[in-house]
């Protein structure tokens, strides 16, 4: 009875209830962070969320930390559009790689820009593919991320064996192994620059031949996703890939409006599309 009723006063301590107050303070917040305006407003539980993790007790509190604290502040900007990875990602990635990685087939140089690059199994996969269709040293990536902690995992290239299950056999000769981790070996680590780049206020790069941006527009407000929609396809090159998600709760999301506005030809109604020579 004792150990329930220590359960009880547990959850009633973090529990963070939502009143117009809060919103009040998630304006507040706002105004300390404006790019959060341009993200969905379901993004109030992302900071109730971290203002648990941080014991406050109501987005008041959190507010209020923010203010006082330089540090909190960069860390809540940091992580507003942080998800997990992995390698290989979703049900698109052997069209993408048969399909329009294998175009590239005898070119002379590829660049890739990997937005929102997170900890960087997305980068390695790409570079492991296009690896099967010319050497490594035509390789160039941009691995850009909002989070700096991010990018220099991203940068090391080091993960746990857990994650050997995910990376197809044939790719393990790129890989440096012991007990409990690997890494990528440094032909691979060296074909990549990395960057703080923030999608909703940075200037993208240009000239790119096959741009990955998934799982992140999702969390942006739809006329934010259409503007960075825009970018990303003036950033391409003509005949240059731009692969955004595919997963199940984004998928109409990441679909681009008017693709042929934009030179944009959609492959196979999947969330993959080529950019129109003229």
């Amino acid at each position: 009875m004792t150990a329930m009723l220590q359960s009880v006063k547990k959850a009633v301590k973090t529990v963070i209830s939502l009143f117009s107050e809060d919103w009040h303070y998630y304006k507040r917040i706002i105004e300390l962070v404006p790019e959060l305006s341009k993200y969905k407003e379901y993004q109030i539980e992302f900071v109730k969320e971290t203002a648990q993790k941080q014991n406050c007790r109501s987005v008041r509190e959190y507010y209020e930390l923010l203010r006082r604290d330089a540090a909190e502040l960069a860390r809540f900007k940091q992580n507003l559009t942080y998800v997990g990875s992995h390698f290989f990602r979703g049900e698109d990635w052997q069209f993408f790689s048969e399909r329009c990685l294998s175009s590239f087939k005898g070119a002379d140089r590829v660049r890739i820009w990997c937005a929102a690059c997170s900890s960087g199994q997305e980068v390695y996969s790409v570079i492991a593919a296009l690896s099967e269709y010319i050497p490594l040293e035509k390789i160039d990536v941009l691995a850009s991320d909002y989070n700096d902690e991010m990018i220099a995992k991203c940068e090391a290239g080091t993960y746990f064996n857990m994650h050997l299950k995910e990376i197809p056999e044939k790719y393990h000769p790129l890989l440096e192994k012991n007990k409990t981790k690997f890494t990528f070996n440094e032909e691979v680590r060296k074909r990549i620059a990395t960057k703080n780049v923030n999608l909703l206020t940075d200037v993208y790069p240009d000239s790119i031949d096959i741009i990955l941006c998934r799982n992140v527009l999702k969390f942006f407000s739809p006329d934010v996703i259409e503007e960075c929609h825009g970018k990303l396809c003036r950033a391409l090159k003509e005949g240059g890939f731009l692969f955004l998600s595919n997963d199940d709760n984004s998928k109409k999301v990441e679909f681009i409006k008017d693709p042929e506005k934009l030179g944009m030809i959609q492959l196979e109604d999947r969330c993959i599309y080529q950019k129109r020579s003229v």
